[in-house]
């Protein structure tokens, strides 16, 4: 109880961030009204789903090698090398609950809870540092309620505020903050226990997320030169040894990592998780910033004991998202920007702002005061201005409410043939079964025929594109997936090359659309081939979208039978 009242402006402040971030769901059930089915999932791309298809086959018992399709899940590697869906879901498989629990509602509350307890965990980072609560409070919500204004430089997001996503990110943030919380124990602290505990946070990032773990191998490497600089011989020993303790459990994940990116299935996730070649460095204009200040705040100060841990975060932010002048090879630095380098300039940036501006004590009250109402407000605004982007297709989901429940029926996983968008992602989400294809399948090692047969199938279902395969593949986006992938440039520049017509990738499309479209003609010269594909991958339902698919033909499969007809979706048996 008394922890309750010490931390009680936390715990009700936090607990209304969180409370806003969810809004959205909330508001849909109230708004959608009856139209409502049970169907809400947060939008924000195919990444939700994604995160979504993930928790579903572990709550059917299946490994994480393949979870949009049915082969490959157990003997393909997962390319996350994480353990949070077995962590979080695994064991409500193993209480036999997966058919009482939606893995939608399930991470709903997981998303509710998870960002909770981030906004007290940064606070409780904040205190550590700076031992004033006013102070930490700002900080925790501006980073989670106020991210979007230091990253867009704008008010009232219309994107959704990110952390109401499913599992990502802050998942990989809890981890990341409770190291971080962990490590400034362990240097504010004479107990050797703080290192062994800080150490086995730093190795259970390599399990988690793999931004946090390479970002926060950064903090710790320039932490310790900045520790050396200052003479702190004491504490640069802690990193040392929090740094070898942390690689030490993480060793089994970067074994695994470096024959996985060594491989065909690691050159295949290179393209598909849209990392490029290149070497050119990136400003870290906040990390600029952080430095120009750093100036003033050391100059007043220059005993403070949190400089160097202060000055380590504004570097690291230069290093991480440079880390291509040496690897030769960019990753999306946008996740290190998002999640770390923005809310560790926020807490860093408070900090040193607070500190020179302790001779205002008045004026900075009112100052980080409006920060919090600003945070709130935010987020407030921001939500309700994003619910109404995605309420359309949010409600369009419900339709699918009576196929899916049908399917549901089938409790042995299944194969589903349907088109390639979102709305076919709810069999992956709200079922046991798989899909025949799609797009996000790319980011797990497939044979480049599985790609090819995925082409042509989707060709041949379209009755106004059967007959003319060159003109319409490149029209489908797993043509652009293979197209990409064999022309040797990377994601990037592949669509760069597309956009401006260039002549190279046009000689090479020719070429490429001339052999498939000699392997097609093979196969669509008789139905019965269409149909010994369906069979080859085990397909047992079909399920047509005819909102979307106007175009499709399905009479060349004799053996067709219809379950449902809602809305024009049509269900399938073959």
């Amino acid at each position: 109880m008394e922890f309750l009242k010490q931390h009680r402006a936390a715990l009700i402040s936090s607990f209304i961030l969180a409370l806003l971030i969810e809004f959205p769901l909330v508001a849909f059930y109230f708004k959608a009204g009856d139209s409502y089915q049970g169907i809400n999932i947060a939008h924000f791309g195919t990444d939700e789903h994604l995160y979504l298809t993930r928790g579903n086959d572990v709550l059917h018992g299946n490994y994480l090698g393949n979870p949009a399709l049915k082969e490959g899940k157990s003997t393909k590697q997962d390319y996350y090398f994480t353990i949070n869906e077995y962590v979080l879901v695994g064991p409500l498989y193993f209480l036999g609950l997966k058919d009482q629990i939606n893995i939608v509602t399930l991470y709903n509350i997981y998303n509710f809870i998870g960002v909770f307890l981030l906004i007290l965990l940064i606070y409780f980072l904040t205190l550590k540092i700076s031992a004033n609560k006013f102070l930490a409070i700002s900080a925790a919500l501006f980073v989670v309620g106020g991210y979007s204004i230091v990253y867009n430089k704008t008010f009232f997001y219309e994107d959704f505020n990110v952390y109401g996503r499913s599992l990502y990110p802050y998942i990989g943030s809890l981890a990341f903050f409770s190291y971080l919380l962990a490590l400034v124990k362990a240097l504010k602290s004479e107990k050797i226990k703080t290192i062994f505990f800080a150490g086995a946070l730093y190795g259970l990032l390599f399990y988690v997320y793999f931004y946090a773990w390479t970002f926060a191998l950064v903090l710790n490497g320039i932490l310790f030169l900045a520790l050396l600089f200052w003479k702190d011989f004491r504490n640069a020993k802690r990193v040392f040894w929090i740094n070898i303790l942390g690689f030490f459990i993480g060793s089994l994940y970067l074994l695994r990592i470096f024959n996985f990116l060594n491989s065909p299935a690691g050159e295949q996730f290179y393209y598909f998780s849209w990392s490029s070649l290149g070497s050119a460095p990136i400003m870290n204009n906040l990390g600029l910033l952080s430095l120009v200040l750093f100036c003033f705040f050391i100059y007043k100060d220059r005993e403070d004991s949190n400089a160097p841990f202060v000055l380590s975060v504004a570097l690291a932010g230069f290093v991480a998202l440079n880390q291509q002048i040496i690897t030769g090879r960019m990753l999306q630095q946008n996740h290190y920007y998002w999640f770390f380098i923005v809310p560790l300039f926020i807490i860093t940036t408070f900090y040193m702002l607070w500190k020179l501006s302790e001779n205002y004590n008045f004026l900075r009250k009112i100052s980080f005061g409006l920060l919090i109402l600003l945070a709130l407000l935010n987020t407030a605004i921001g939500q309700y201005r994003s619910f109404g982007t995605t309420y359309e297709s949010k409600l369009y989901d419900q339709k699918y409410k009576s196929v899916l429940e049908i399917l549901n029926k089938e409790k042995e996983s299944e194969v589903v043939l349907a088109g390639d968008d979102p709305y076919a992602q709810l069999v992956n989400i709200y079922t046991p079964h798989d899909l025949f294809w799609h797009n996000f399948a790319a980011m797990n090692y497939n044979p480049m025929q599985r790609f090819k047969d995925a082409l042509y199938l989707y060709v041949y279902l379209n009755k106004n594109t059967r007959n003319d395969f060159i003109n319409n593949a490149p029209t489908h986006a797993v043509y652009e997936g293979i197209e990409g992938y064999l022309s040797g440039f990377d994601h990037y520049e592949y669509y760069r090359r597309l956009g401006r017509k260039d002549p190279e990738l046009l000689e090479k499309r020719e070429k490429l659309l001339n052999d498939f479209s000699e392997e097609y003609n093979k196969l669509a010269r008789s139905p019965k081939n269409i149909v010994e594909m369906l069979k080859k991958y085990e397909v047992r339902y079909i399920l047509w979208d005819e909102n979307i698919y106007s175009s499709w033909d399905l009479s060349f499969i004799n053996t067709l039978h219809e379950i449902k007809s809602e809305n024009n979706i049509h269900l399938y048996e073959i």
